[in-house]
């Protein structure tokens, strides 16, 4: 794993790498030289309140969002950027920090209108297009 994270930091890589994993440990992530450690892959998506998870169902623009802040590293940010956007309101609770984090590090799309978020609409793929290659520093 250790060349594998080299040979991607040779090539500027600018993707964050997340390992984990039973058999890895907080220690091993960072002498191996990853951004991030998780005990478990889906400690980054956490699903439902309820437990589930819904892959079969389309991802709205609010749970992109809490995924990509759960894979940025840590920031503490001031809710109040959110507030410049129209829509705020429809912002779901749970999203509120996670709008604010995406938003500080500018991973997120309001297009066509931007002053607008629209967070509980379905997420296209060039939207998640774009999303990705703004978190991948594309």
């Amino acid at each position: 794993m250790e060349e594998t994270i080299k040979a991607l930091r040779s090539v500027d890589c600018k993707a964050k790498i997340v390992v984990g994993g039973a058999v890895l440990t907080q220690d091993i992530a960072n002498e191996i030289g990853a951004d991030y450690y998780s005990s478990d892959a889906l400690d980054l998506v956490h699903g439902y309140p309820d437990g589930s998870f819904k892959p079969n169902q389309a991802i709205l623009r609010s749970e992109c969002t809490a995924v990509i802040s759960h894979i940025t590293k840590d920031l503490d940010v001031d809710t109040e950027i959110v507030n410049r956007f129209t829509d705020v309101s429809s912002i779901p609770n749970w999203a509120v920090d996670e709008y604010a984090k995406s938003l500080t590090y500018g991973i997120y799309v309001n297009h066509p209108d931007p002053n607008m978020l629209e967070p509980n609409r379905a997420l296209t793929r060039a939207e998640a297009a774009k999303i990705l290659s703004v978190y991948m520093g594309l």
